[in-house]
């Protein structure tokens, strides 16, 4: 066994490639006797039961490349969250107070401006790179937040709109820029950085929640001004210049597979050589050259041809259903929710405790799928925490309607860390790997688009008879129909064989 072992590579490194075959060989063959071969075949074995041979340089390097394009991603989650726990005093000091429409519309313009990005994005990644439209981005994100930190509804709604418009590009292009630089072997737990920073921008707003000044047991807020919501709603900047500062002084190249498509494979050889060791280089070009345009070149009407409709339905599906499930409910007015009801409320600092725990879980959650998305799938992990998000709100309606205020918290508790596992971070995953940039931005699109209806309808749902629980039970309902067989079928299973199909070729 240890004789054939040496000899001949294992199938896991044959299939990969010539590269890794050659590499195996020239590194058993240089152990010095057949006690270290020996050795040396049971520490290859030892790496999660595979011999493949590493292709990639340093995985430190592409996790950093990662992180600092899911940067954008931190700036998405931020702005969902920041009028969440600062909206009450920010409407206090400006004579808001008890105009639903302000709060409706300030909540609900992020998602409108977010759709239209979504939509923009396609042309933007496909025109100026997946790394010229984060620099393009970020200048706009700057422009956007500008107008927010003036004491003046027009002028924070022109922002809101500006800000949306950026958190829709980046939705979609954050996914497609890591999905291009991750080598397959760590390509899936490279992709959750996506949700994770999304998660981590909103636990910041709910931390810097606890600066914004609380209202006493009257109900009023202290006379004088503090004008720390200035700075919670302008952090943003800071981090627009640190992404745009790594990208022009530290990543410098676009993406290999944008390169290979615009520029040519030569052209795309230096991006390559970043990424992979020397011996890989070769094979990884000529999966580029025959990977086709990848659907940069096609049209957006393309994108419905037999060839592309089948993936787009997918990732189309995968996005309305994150949505309906009610989390973004939760995300933009859980301080709200936390109150609870005006029979049973708890105090502004309370809730803003509760929203910082609901967010510290959102956040370690993406750890966690991180550390099982390649090994358990994403069929399994979307079956599993569908079934979870349906029985917690199915808890949480029930312990509302019989007023067990306490219960009720700590199932959102529990509802967001089983959505925060699976339907948070799984779909912008798949939805990197099964769609080209155009594809992605129409599924991204459909994904803002239920967002605006779920933002824009809860406060005027939750001053009317059905109440925020009302709503709930809606999600729960909504959430069965996803967990569903035909559902299961027709989503997750033909994503399953398209992501399968994607890695054979």
């Amino acid at each position: 066994f240890f004789f054939l072992m040496i000899r001949r590579p294992p199938r896991s490194t044959q299939s990969r490639s010539s590269a890794a075959s050659d590499v195996y060989k020239r590194q058993v063959s240089t152990q010095s006797t057949w006690g270290h071969q020996i050795f040396f075949v049971f520490k290859m074995a030892s790496k999660e039961g595979s011999f493949e041979i590493q292709s990639h340089r340093s995985t430190a390097a592409i996790y950093l490349m990662a992180f600092c394009a899911a940067l954008g991603s931190f700036c998405f989650g931020y702005f969902i969250g920041v009028l969440n726990t600062s909206w009450t005093y920010i409407a206090y000091i400006n004579n808001w107070v008890g105009k639903t429409s302000y709060e409706s519309l300030a909540s609900g313009l992020l998602p409108v401006g977010a759709a239209i990005g979504a939509l923009l994005s396609g042309k933007l990644t496909d025109e100026y790179g997946r790394r010229g439209t984060f620099l393009i981005t970020d200048i706009l994100t700057i422009a956007g937040v500008i107008p927010t930190l003036v004491p003046n509804i027009t002028w924070l709604l022109v922002g809101r709109v500006i800000t949306g418009l950026t958190v829709g590009i980046n939705s979609a292009a954050v996914p497609l820029y890591i999905s291009e630089i991750a080598p397959g072997a760590i390509r899936g737990t490279v992709a959750t950085f996506h949700q994770m920073l999304i998660c981590f921008g909103l636990l910041t707003t709910a931390i810097f929640g606890f600066g914004i000044p609380k209202p006493g047991p009257d109900g009023r807020f202290p006379a004088e001004e503090n004008h720390f919501w200035r700075v919670m709603l302008g952090f943003p900047i800071v981090i627009c210049l640190i992404r745009s500062f790594f990208l022009l002084i530290r990543y410098k190249h676009e993406t290999p597979s944008f390169l290979a498509r615009k520029r040519g494979i030569e052209v795309a050889r230096m991006a390559v050589s970043e990424l992979y060791r020397d011996e890989f280089i070769n094979d990884e070009l000529g999966m580029l050259a025959s990977g086709g345009d990848g659907g940069d070149n096609a049209s957006f009407l393309d994108q419905f041809n037999d060839r592309n409709r089948g993936p787009l339905m997918v990732g189309i599906l995968l996005m309305i259903f994150q949505q309906i499930s009610g989390i973004n409910a939760v995300m933009f007015f859980s301080n709200k929710i936390f109150k609870g009801s005006a029979d049973q409320p708890v105090s502004e600092t309370t809730a803003t405790l509760y929203t910082t725990m609901t967010m510290l879980l959102n956040f370690g959650a993406c750890f966690i799928t991180s550390a099982i998305i390649d090994k358990a799938g994403r069929k399994i992990i979307l079956l599993v925490g569908g079934v979870f998000v349906t029985f917690f709100l199915a808890l949480l309606a029930l312990f509302n309607h019989r007023g067990e205020a306490d219960l009720a918290r700590y199932c959102v508790l529990a509802y967001v860390l089983a959505f925060a596992i699976s339907w948070g971070p799984v779909p912008w995953v798949m939805v990197g790997e099964v769609l080209s940039g155009k594809g992605g931005s129409i599924a991204t699109l459909v994904n803002w688009l239920f967002c605006i209806m779920v933002v824009q309808s809860l406060p005027y749902v939750e001053e009317s008879e059905i109440g925020i629980n009302g709503a709930f039970i809606f999600y729960m309902i909504l959430s069965l129909i996803h967990i569903s067989e035909p559902t299961r079928q027709a989503e997750i299973s033909y994503a399953v064989f398209c992501l399968k199909k994607k890695k054979k070729k």
